[in-house]
Order: structure tokens, then C-alpha cells, then sequence
């Protein structure tokens, strides 16, 4: 049998509030995933209402371009694509894109709102086994939502709204509270303007939901659940012994007893602030997000390195830091004295 050769392909996903690049190889009909990588980063908040970039978020924005470019001089891949979708589709500043394309050394494919529908469809239905013929799919980004309806496992409709889940939050947060009427007058008018009323949703029909925001709430309501289980239950999951070392000269600093489980969500004092960490990891590590309390919005994302699979969480009383207890797979075949330990201490700064 002929065996044909290797080809590694690579993705980057120009979105509003993360940038992703993933690569995967192709041999024998099998697609293996190889590399995977993201960075939150709000886009909308650095374009003018005119729709060009601020001069002061440049940058901070050609620089993670740079970034992205050394990741892709690394993996050198047979074949890429870049992929912007509607923070893109709004800039109107010619020379950011030209500059940008000229960092990566691609050029950037800016889709509409219907090429990004159709990509949406194909991945929700070439993913899941879908039983019914008719269901809507929610695709809720940081710019923008798109509703698909499928009928006879075919595209009917594509509505595009500029509703986002960063751009309600940008929009709408005043200070630290959010104008909830104000945003729902907002929602409610691109619903109208599209022709979309409340009963389009009553006919019992399935929706499958996709996105970053949709697998927030997903983990975060996975959280809490395992977090009230966890309190009834006891002695699951225990972490015995935390090894502290110092940051300066890693020498060893203490040895902690646990007898509680580790926590995968805290809360500030004054009960303003959540912060959670989705209960799988990244191959980069594990993003802690953060929640406001009256507005039921992410504010913050934090990265804390190491896998967390068994994890701790708390916050100090300062609310300055975080600390979280977190596995270094690296640090497994190591001579270091807590090499035979599961846990490390890590301490985030919080914004």
C-alpha cells in the first residue's frame, strides 16, 4: 500500500476578543492535531467608531502579530490560512490590515457574515451526530452573533447581529456597573431590525451553541455544580502537602498541610468578583476568568501555567492576588526536591 506523505496545514483565527492558531497534519486520511494557541485580545476596543485603529493600540497589536509570525516560522506549515471574521469586517484603516499581512507574510482572508455562518454549520454538523433535521445553531463572538437556521440539514438562514460579547461589555459598562435596560433596548432593536421576534425560538426546535462564550458558561456551570457537590462530599479529591520555594533562588521556603479539597472557584470579600477556572485545561495552561457579580459579564482573563486538572483556587484578602496549585508537567522528570509532589503555588496579579 502506498503510503502518502505528511502535509501539516495551519489555521489563525483573527477574532474579536482572542486570536487562534491551531496545526494539524494530514497523512493516510487521518488528521492528527499537533499545535494549538490563543491570545485574548480586544480589538474592538482599540478601533475608533470610524472604524481605524487607534494610534495608541498599534503596537500592542503589531506586536502580537509578531508573536503569532514566530509561532508560524516554528511550526512551518505546507499550507495556512488566516481568517478574520467581523472586528475585521469593521476596520476601515487600509495600512493596519497592510501592515499586519506584511508582519504574518499572509494575506488576511476577511469573511462575511455568511462565509462565517457556513464555517459554523460545517463544523457543528460534521462534529456532532445531530438526529434532528431542523435546529438552529448560536454562534455568540465578541463583535457579533449569527443565527443559522438548518432546515433538511441545510442552511435556510444566516442573520448576523452586532451583538457581542465584548462589545455589550465595552458598551455598555460604565464604570463597574452595567446598563442592563439600556443593553436590552440595544438587543432588542438588532432583533427587530432583523425581523427576529421571541416566538422564533418557541417551536421546541434544538439549538446547538458554539463559541468562547458558550463554553465559559458551560464550564462555569460545571464548576459551581462540582463546587456545591464538593461540599457536601467529604475528603474528595484532598490535597495533602503544598512545597513552597522562594522565587529568588528556589530555595525551600515551606512545607503546607491541605485537608480541604482544592477550590476551582473564589470569591472576593465583598462578593463583587468571581473568579473561575474551566475545569479543562489548555495545552498552555489553565485561564482563570473572571466575573462581575452585577453584571453576570467576563472582565478579566488570567493564564496561570500548569495543569490544573486537580486544582486549587483562592484569593487574598488584599484581593491583589490570586493563588492557584498547579501541576508542571515539565517539572515531572526533574532532580528537583519537589519533583514526587503534585503541586506547586502560584501567585497571579490580579488587575
Amino acid at each position: 500500500m502506498q503510503v502518502k506523505i505528511e502535509r501539516k496545514v495551519g489555521v489563525l483565527d483573527l477574532g474579536s476578543n482572542t486570536f487562534n492558531i491551531k496545526f494539524v497534519t494530514f497523512k493516510n486520511r487521518e488528521v492528527r492535531s499537533i499545535f494549538k494557541y490563543k491570545k485574548y485580545i480586544n480589538i474592538i476596543a482599540s478601533t475608533n467608531s470610524d472604524g481605524n485603529i487607534q494610534k495608541n493600540k498599534e503596537r500592542e497589536l503589531f506586536q502580537t502579530f509578531d508573536e503569532f509570525k514566530s509561532i508560524i516560522d516554528i511550526q512551518k506549515p505546507d499550507a495556512l490560512k488566516v481568517i478574520a471574521t467581523n472586528s475585521f469586517r469593521r476596520i476601515k484603516d487600509k495600512a493596519f490590515v497592510s501592515n499586519a499581512e506584511a508582519i504574518l507574510g499572509y494575506k488576511i482572508d476577511i469573511i462575511s457574515s455568511d462565509q462565517e455562518g457556513e464555517f459554523v454549520f460545517k463544523g457543528v454538523s460534521s462534529s456532532n451526530q445531530i438526529g434532528e433535521r431542523k435546529y438552529f445553531i448560536l454562534d455568540i463572538g465578541g463583535s457579533s452573533t449569527e443565527i443559522i437556521k438548518v432546515s433538511e440539514d441545510k442552511i435556510s438562514k444566516i442573520v448576523s447581529l452586532q451583538v457581542g460579547s465584548v462589545f455589550l461589555s465595552n458598551k455598555f459598562i460604565k464604570g463597574k456597573k452595567f446598563l442592563y435596560e439600556k443593553a436590552s433596548e440595544y438587543v432588542a432593536k438588532e432583533l427587530e431590525r432583523e425581523g427576529i421576534s421571541e416566538m422564533s425560538f418557541k417551536n421546541k426546535k434544538p439549538l446547538y451553541g458554539t463559541s468562547g462564550s458558550f463554553k465559559t458558561a458551560y464550564r462555569a456551570c460545571q464548576i459551581l455544580m462540582n463546587a456545591e457537590s464538593s461540599s457536601i462530599k467529604e475528603n474528595v479529591a484532598n490535597i495533602q502537602h503544598v512545597y513552597s520555594y522562594n522565587a529568588n533562588d528556589m530555595t525551600f521556603a515551606g512545607k503546607y498541610q491541605i485537608k480541604s479539597p482544592g477550590l476551582a472557584v473564589t470569591i472576593t470579600p465583598d462578593g463583587e468578583r468571581i473568579f473561575a477556572a474551566p475545569k479543562d485545561s489548555d495545552e498552555i495552561g489553565v485561564f482563570i476568568i473572571e466575573f462581575s457579580q452585577n453584571t453576570k459579564l467576563e472582565t478579566n482573563y488570567y493564564l496561570s501555567a500548569g495543569n490544573l486538572s486537580k486544582r486549587g483556587i483562592c484569593i487574598d484578602p488584599n484581593e491583589k492576588y490570586l493563588y492557584t496549585l498547579v501541576n508542571i508537567p515539565g517539572d515531572d522528570d526533574s532532580f528537583e526536591p519537589y519533583n514526587d509532589f503534585s503541586f506547586d503555588l502560584q501567585r497571579i496579579k490580579i488587575n
